[in-house]
Formats: C-alpha cells, structure tokens, sequence
C-alpha cells in the first residue's frame, strides 16, 4: 500500500469513527422504547425483532459492527480484501438503514 493509500485510508476511518461515534443503532432502539442495547449487534437484532428492519439487513449490519469492532480495536490483522469489501458494500446497507429510520413511525 502507498503512502497516499494510507494517508486516503486513514482518512477514511476517521470519518467513519466521527459518523458511528453518534450511535443511531442505539438512539433507535431507545426511540422505538426496546431498551438500550450492549453493542451495535444487540441494536441491530432488537430492530429486527421489533420488525424494525428486515432479517437481511439486519444480517449485514450486524456482521458491519463485527467488522467495525475488529477496525477500531485491532482484534485482528486487516484483511485488505474485507476492507475493500465493507467500503464497497457497506454505504448501500447504511444507506438502507437510514432510509428504514426515517421512514418508521416511532411509538
């Protein structure tokens, strides 16, 4: 990886941290009155359980928390293909989320 790869990288993550850091998963349950979840996973599931978000989506957000945990804790070495992966793939499922929270009716 090159110098300006790690710089755009790292970057990256920052942004990332900065939009995570304001926890919408756990406002969420909080907002729809399901208890305030441990993790983003526990959000995740607690959404789908109220039939919040589809099982699918629900899937995908919870394997992005797993993957978000092992990024900001260094549990693992990175691997630069699940990287790529998440940054291709992750905006869509965020995207959706999103879209799944401005759309529901909150209790």
């Amino acid at each position: 990886m090159s110098t300006l790869d790690r710089a755009v990288l790292a970057e990256r993550a920052m942004a990332v941290n900065r939009h995570l850091s304001r926890r919408p998963a756990t406002s969420a349950c909080v907002a729809f009155q399901l208890g305030a979840p441990s993790s983003y996973a526990d959000a995740f599931r607690r959404l789908e359980q109220a039939d919040i978000i589809d099982s699918r989506l629900a899937d995908q957000l919870v394997r992005a928390a797993g993957f978000r945990s092992v990024v900001a804790h260094a549990y693992d070495a990175l691997d630069m293909r699940r990287v790529h992966a998440a940054a291709v793939n992750g905006p869509a499922d965020l995207r959706a989320f999103l879209a799944v929270l401005r759309d529901a009716r909150v209790p």
